[in-house]
């Protein structure tokens, strides 16, 4: 079976284009706002490109909850560190339960076997709605 291990690292990077995206439109708006529209641009394109990468051999749920929930935990924190906003107990409680669910969601699915790009999934659609398939 082939290993995982790339498609996390392209999560990786695809939360790591994202935050830096993000936290780029943010920075940019006084002083350079064409340039910065046009790199947040480019580093979320570049986000969602990965993520694609990331979803053909990890579980979608686990992946968007992976990618939301680090992204928005990290965005908080860089907006905190570098651009100046308040940070507070409350959303410190929220992102530590954001993790939480985040790591929730990963620990409670089997990664089982996701189908590699072309390969017909073991059970189709159409079958689980007639009753003939097991979820």
């Amino acid at each position: 079976m082939k290993s995982n291990n790339i498609y996390w690292v392209f999560l990786f990077m695809s939360i790591g284009f994202e935050v830096t995206g993000t936290s780029i439109m943010k920075a940019s708006q006084e002083s350079w706002p064409v340039l910065g529209m046009g790199l947040m641009f480019i580093m979320l394109s570049l986000a969602y490109f990965t993520l694609s990468k990331a979803v053909l051999r990890l579980p979608v749920g686990v992946a968007f909850a992976c990618w939301e929930g680090l992204g928005l935990a990290l965005i908080t924190l860089v907006s905190a560190l570098l651009l100046g906003e308040q940070i507070n107990l409350l959303k410190l409680l929220a992102i530590c339960m954001l993790l939480s669910g985040t790591y929730m969601v990963n620990r409670g699915t089997d990664e089982g076997h996701v189908p590699a790009p072309g390969e017909k999934p073991a059970v189709k659609v159409s079958e689980l709605t007639q009753g003939k398939g097991e979820i």
